[in-house]
């Protein structure tokens, strides 16, 4: 489930968990809403959003002449390389790619990337932040993926992340009845967590 649209938690009828990535934690406010959707209490609240602020210092503290450094070296390769991908009489087909490769330039360029890829073991001051933040957070149902996303997890299994998210979950459901249990995994540990929620 993403970190926006929720459902009234006491309008569904049903008990639910809210399974985040890692970046959850990126925007304040969104988390904030996905705390307030999920009944959590006003003392609790108020000492996770201080706990997500400080691991936001920590992922934003990136220096930006090199974040800056980094967009330019990264748009003068693109400029390179155009030569090369628009060989084609198609514009539609060459400004399409071109966008794609801004987009990425953008997307990569962000502090959040890395720990989007890797969850809260690329943190090295907040580590013990983080995994306080996501016990408190295990108590209303809302399980952030501590390993980036939940893509990540499938890779080991033959599962590739791909940006096509509607085609990944097709390729996971149909492959996970193939996938061995394993409980000392933290695929299987994640998923025991939600489950022992549930059936509380």
């Amino acid at each position: 489930m993403q970190a926006s649209g929720y459902y009234d938690k006491n309008k569904l009828g049903v008990k639910f968990a809210v399974i985040v990535d890692f970046d959850v934690l990126r925007d304040k406010n969104d988390f904030r809403n996905l705390l307030e959707e999920m009944s959590v209490t006003k003392e609790n609240l108020d000492e996770l959003i201080k706990i997500r602020e400080e691991i936001q210092k920590e992922v934003e503290s990136i220096n930006p002449s090199q974040q800056l450094e980094n967009i330019v070296d990264a748009i003068s390769r693109l400029k390179d390389d155009v030569s090369r991908f628009c060989g084609t009489s198609d514009p539609a087909k060459n400004t399409s790619e071109i966008r794609k490769r801004l987009n990425k330039i953008l997307e990569n360029s962000s502090p959040w990337r890395k720990y989007k890829d890797e969850g809260y073991l690329a943190l090295k001051e907040s580590q013990g932040d983080f995994l306080r933040l996501n016990e408190m957070c295990k108590q209303y149902g809302i399980f952030i993926v501590p390993y980036g996303e939940l893509e990540s997890w499938l890779i080991p299994y033959g599962i590739d992340k791909t940006s096509n998210k509607s085609n990944w979950i097709v390729t996971a459901l149909t492959k996970l009845p193939e996938i061995s249990t394993d409980r000392t995994k933290p695929l299987w540990e994640f998923i025991t967590d939600i489950h022992g929620y549930l059936l509380r």
